[in-house]
């Protein structure tokens, strides 16, 4: 998938904490620039200058947005409220992915709305994201993996070649899913695991070689996405 040319593009970004702070530097690297944030009651939001106007909630965002002319990014951590979000501005506004500089994008792969690419990830030719996709930092998605909706591949993360990775699925920080492998949905793929062979929907999976963990949690899983 190839970069086209593009002037200055405004955005508002769904989501005002770390992973938001991520998603502007790579917007600012790129030219463009952030006008508006929009974080849930009590969330932190420092960082943010005086020209970005805070939002209470995603409605007023995506109001702000299309009254604006403003593309709208989900900047959330978490992969169920990012894909809520983003799925309900993309019925009234524009949610292109967004793709770091240096991150390295196969011309042949497909990438979703509100799908973003984080510095030095890489996404391999014939691969296909879905939508609301983080591949963070210096993560890899190889040559003909299917990535579903709302995946998050941490940092440093690995989807070699042919595997697959379900809607909602956390792959951990440095993390291997070795070629051909299947991850279902709403899975979590711990951190530093390596994942040898195939993983049911919904497991969590830990270890080298990972293995099932029966401490699923869903709130818990929330709050390792953010972390991650």
């Amino acid at each position: 998938m190839s970069r086209p040319e593009r002037a200055q593009t405004c955005w508002v970004l769904l989501g005002a904490g770390g992973h938001a702070r991520s998603v502007a530097d790579v917007l600012d690297r790129l030219g463009d620039r952030v006008t508006a944030v929009a974080g849930a009651p009590g969330e932190a939001r420092e960082g943010w200058g005086p020209e970005v106007r805070q939002l209470d909630g995603d409605d007023q965002a995506v109001a702000y947005a299309a009254s604006t002319g403003a593309r709208v990014a989900g900047a959330f951590g978490a992969n169920r409220s990012r894909v809520r979000a983003t799925s309900r501005a993309m019925a009234a506004v524009s949610c292109p992915p967004v793709l770091a500089l240096t991150a390295t994008i196969a011309r042949s792969s497909r990438i979703g709305e509100g799908t973003v690419v984080l510095e030095h990830g890489h996404v391999g030719p014939q691969s296909r994201l879905g939508r609301a996709v983080i591949v963070n930092t210096a993560a890899v998605v190889e040559h003909d993996v299917v990535v579903g909706d709302g995946v998050h591949v941490a940092p440093g993360a690995v989807v070699l070649g042919g595997a697959s990775v379900g809607d909602l699925t956390l792959v951990g920080s440095g993390a291997r899913v070795l070629p051909g492998v299947r991850v279902g949905a709403g899975c979590v793929v711990a951190a530093g695991a390596v994942v040898i062979r195939d993983v049911p929907d919904g497991h969590r999976v830990a270890g080298v070689p990972a293995r099932s963990i029966d401490d699923h949690d869903d709130e818990q899983d929330e709050q390792t996405e953010e972390q991650q």
